[in-house]
């Protein structure tokens, strides 16, 4: 239930920047007369990054290990997404 209410979150956050970039264009996509609200948006954009990168390889990491013995095999598919992910 943590990573549902955490893929929550990101989903929220990221309709918050979509409709926050929308109102700032107004009619004209693309054209953005105020460059000040840029910064807010840059960076919840890299922070939300970053947080979920990490939520992503804290995932993936307690998958595995719910799996028991069965997670580091490579037939499992979470090792090889580990392997893939983690870098």
């Amino acid at each position: 239930m943590k990573h549902l209410s955490q893929a929550y979150v990101v989903y929220f956050t990221g309709r918050w920047m979509v409709d926050y970039l929308e109102k700032t264009e107004g009619k004209s996509v693309g054209i953005i007369k105020d460059n000040s609200v840029l910064k807010e948006l840059m960076f919840s954009s890299a922070g939300l990054k970053s947080l979920t990168s990490y939520m992503a390889t804290v995932g993936i990491e307690e998958l595995r290990k719910s799996c028991g013995g069965n997670g580091y095999l490579l037939h499992s598919g979470i090792a090889s997404i580990a392997c893939d992910y983690l870098w």
